[in-house]
């Protein structure tokens, strides 16, 4: 069963789904669609009332020349004077650095600052502060200092009776910070309190 269109020119379809409709009748449809769009090919000769031949290889003797002038100034060779690119690629030696090399040096030194900032920061995922680890190499900052943290505040269980008595106590040792209740815990005299 046949499916049919409106427009007369739409290609017709059979049951299956494919097109009845042969590579002759495809051209057909493009002539006249030519036809209708009025396409024509681009011709370099259109008639220009302000056209003259000789204008025109004065044009392109001008612009000859502004490239011979431009190329002149690239090439530059004196022995006197280095051109600007040598300042900036150069080392201070006066050696010649590939501009390659020189293009990679530089985009490591900008982007070096921001990588030292953000290596140890904890909020970043650990792998992507690993890739800057290995960015860095030797550059690589000392680690910031470890904040203190203030001693333990409020009630804690006692780090010995823990499983026993599971006692509570705001104290703690000295020397471990531990929390320690006073029966755990042993008086000391000032005398054994300043050897201490």
């Amino acid at each position: 069963m046949a499916t049919q269109s409106t427009d007369s020119r739409a290609p017709k379809r059979d049951s299956s789904g494919r097109y009845t409709n042969d590579d002759e009748q495809i051209e057909d449809w493009l002539n006249e669609f030519e036809e209708e769009h009025e396409f024509s090919d681009f011709d370099d000769s259109v008639e220009d009332p302000n056209y003259v031949e000789e204008n025109v290889q004065q044009e392109e003797n001008e612009d000859l020349e502004e490239q011979n002038t431009q190329s002149s100034e690239s090439d530059f060779n004196s022995e006197d004077e280095e051109p600007l690119s040598f300042l900036v690629c150069g080392d201070q030696d006066g050696t010649k650095v590939r501009r390659g090399d020189f293009l990679l040096s530089l985009a490591r030194e900008l982007v070096l600052p921001g990588l030292k900032e953000r290596v140890y920061n904890d909020r970043l995922p650990r792998e992507l502060r690993l890739t800057i680890t290995r960015v860095l190499g030797n550059d690589l900052p000392p680690p910031p200092p470890v904040a203190q943290l203030p001693g333990p505040t409020g009630r804690k269980l006692c780090s010995i009776c823990l499983g026993r008595l599971k006692r509570q106590t705001r104290y703690h040792c000295c020397a471990c910070k531990k929390p320690i209740c006073l029966q755990c815990s042993s008086p000391l005299c000032q005398d054994c309190n300043l050897t201490l």
